[in-house]
């Protein structure tokens, strides 16, 4: 139990008692205590177990009580209680609470100060989340309409537009003054437009993902157009030493220039715009071949018709996904 009241229950200091009797009724509420210590529930006036019952319960009252002060303050208290009930034994735990509250309950013009203080220097921090920062100014703002002090609805707004950083001023600022009338301005308004705000500068911080593309560095380099021709073996017999037609030449000199040939891997974005043998998605390949700008070779239109035909033949054949895959690279080499 006592470990309870401590971690519950701050100590009383004389300057605190708004916290400290907040917290005390609710720990002795929990404890079936409350209604003896305010004096709903009377000793019996009969002798018995009953009137034994609430003469123990009234002095765990008042130990829980004497528990939580401090001993300036324990002292000053019991010195009220004796003139007031000169017999210990007559002692009441609603003698304890009422002259307590009696001697510190009425807040000084001092503890008013210091809370208006606080207000006005407390400054929320952009770099934590405002939501157990604004609730540590409303305490505040609890305490002094407890004691009497109630501030107007537009002012508090005012002082917590003082207390943004400076960065979130611009954006909040002109919301919360959209309204151009000075009743409009409160609160509960200004409050929920800083969460607003930060909800919205966390969710833009956690959009900032670009996607990646990856070029795999082992396919070779493109060396020009394809030939069926070069590519196919020389029948038995045949003259295999006339004059070779230069790789990539159209004739005459004149050279066909075609883009880079790839493979990609991507997680997103457009597929690319060169010429591409085989596009990889995350569910697989979306596409064999892909010409931005075909040209016309002596195979018809399109570069690499005998490609097309290789690929067509596997699917014909039905191959697995990892066979043709297998194909695509395969084949991609001799390009």
């Amino acid at each position: 139990m006592s470990s309870a009241l401590t971690l519950h229950v701050p100590t009383f200091d004389g300057t605190n008692y708004q916290a400290w009797s907040t917290k005390i009724k609710a720990y002795l509420c929990s404890v079936d205590l409350w209604l003896i210590v305010i004096g709903t529930v009377t000793c019996p006036a009969a002798a018995g177990e009953a009137q034994n019952n609430w003469d123990n319960a009234n002095q765990r009252g008042i130990g829980l009580i004497q528990l939580t002060m401090k001993d300036h303050v324990l002292h000053k208290v019991d010195q009220l209680v004796v003139a007031t009930e000169p017999n210990a034994a007559d002692c009441h735990s609603m003698t304890w609470w009422t002259q307590t509250r009696t001697e510190y309950g009425t807040i000084s013009p001092f503890q008013i100060f210091d809370l208006i203080k606080q207000v006005l220097n407390f400054h929320l921090d952009g770099s934590k989340h405002p939501h157990p920062q604004l609730d540590a100014l409303e305490s505040i703002y609890a305490n002094l309409v407890t004691n009497g002090v109630v501030l107007p609805a537009f002012f508090k707004s005012m002082t917590l537009l003082v207390c943004l950083p400076p960065s979130w001023e611009t954006s909040i600022i002109q919301m919360v003054m959209a309204g151009g009338n000075v009743l409009d301005v409160t609160w509960m308004l200004t409050r929920t437009t800083i969460m607003w705000y930060w909800d919205a500068e966390q969710a833009k911080k956690a959009g900032h993902c670009n996607p990646s593309v990856h070029k795999l560095s082992v396919v070779k380099k493109y060396q020009g157009p394809p030939s069926f021709y070069s590519q196919a073996t020389s029948p038995v017999g045949s003259s295999s030493q006339g004059k070779k037609k230069k790789q990539g030449s159209t004739g005459k000199g004149k050279k066909v220039k075609f883009g880079k040939v790839h493979f990609v891997t991507t997680t997103s974005g457009p597929a690319p715009v060169a010429h591409t043998i085989a596009h990889f998605m995350p569910q697989g390949v979306e596409q064999w071949l892909a010409v931005s700008d075909p040209v016309t070779s002596s195979f018809g239109q399109g570069p690499w018709p005998s490609f097309n035909n290789a690929i067509m033949m596997a699917d014909h054949h039905q191959e697995k996904k990892t066979c043709l895959i297998s194909s695509y690279y395969n084949l991609s080499l001799l390009f």
